[in-house]
């Protein structure tokens, strides 16, 4: 089973997943597609200065700390660990061009395609291309809290509980039938960065099961009925200032 990973290109939670992944099936991560945390022609400096306007000093001051301890770790970014398990890497402009699906196809064969945080959508020519399909891992249990940052707007919302969803990747965002889910409760002192971190621990292992059961046939995809279910995009300055009022941290 050859299998390729399309994760974000950010230190702080996807380093985790991938190397879980890796060392759990190694010989079948052919190749990782690494994808910037900016839009499209946005430069660091440009990007740490919106994240700055939306989400204020004190929450840049402390990524930016974190953002240097984990670059200094031997493998704390999905590159390190690529090099150290020799794992090619590929950094596409865009996933989608039609030249880099070909050589993809070409080069790697791929059965499954793994989406970890990766931050551009995937179209029909892409998605059509693996023997068993993509799938995606996404921070909520689907299909609430479909689109942006759905650890923030779980939080937001006061819940109680929380999840993660294996699901297909469709032609929508966050729309694809539903592979396997799992809840887990949220803590009293939560914040943004430590349900991210609790959703990818118990993500990882869910998309080991999911790999597992695909590889095999057992699973069973279910339809992901998006109209009972909820949609966020990126939060406004307002949403941010309402979350920090209401007693809620980002770290």
């Amino acid at each position: 089973m050859n299998i390729v990973l399309f994760p974000q290109d950010e230190p702080f939670y996807t380093p985790k997943v991938v190397h879980a992944l890796i060392k759990a099936r190694k010989d079948c991560i052919k190749a990782i597609v690494l994808t910037s945390p900016f839009k499209k022609g946005q430069s660091f400096i440009s990007g740490a200065l919106e994240y700055r306007s939306l989400w204020g000093n004190k929450a840049t001051m402390h990524m930016k700390k974190l953002f240097l301890a984990q670059k200094v770790k031997t493998l704390g970014t999905v590159g390190k660990i690529a090099k150290h398990y020799r794992i090619p890497v590929l950094t596409p402009e865009d996933i989608n061009d039609g030249t880099f699906v070909t050589a993809l196809k070409r080069d790697f064969e791929p059965d499954l395609i793994v989406s970890i945080s990766c931050s551009q959508i995937m179209k029909k020519p892409l998605l059509a291309m693996p023997r068993l399909g993509c799938i995606n891992l996404h921070g909520a249990l689907l299909p609430k809290y479909r689109g942006m940052l759905p650890s923030f707007w779980q939080l937001y919302d006061g819940e109680e509980e929380a999840g993660v969803t294996v699901h297909m990747i469709g032609p929508g965002i966050d729309d694809g039938d539903i592979l396997l889910q799992k809840a887990f409760p949220m803590a009293k002192d939560e914040t943004q960065h430590s349900l991210i971190v609790k959703g990818k621990e118990v993500g990882a292992g869910l998309l080991l099961e999911a790999i597992e059961g695909l590889e095999k046939g057992t699973l069973v995809p279910r339809k992901n009925d998006v109209s009972k279910g909820s949609y966020h995009s990126m939060p406004t300055k307002e949403d941010v200032e309402k979350f920090y009022r209401s007693g809620k941290k980002l770290w």
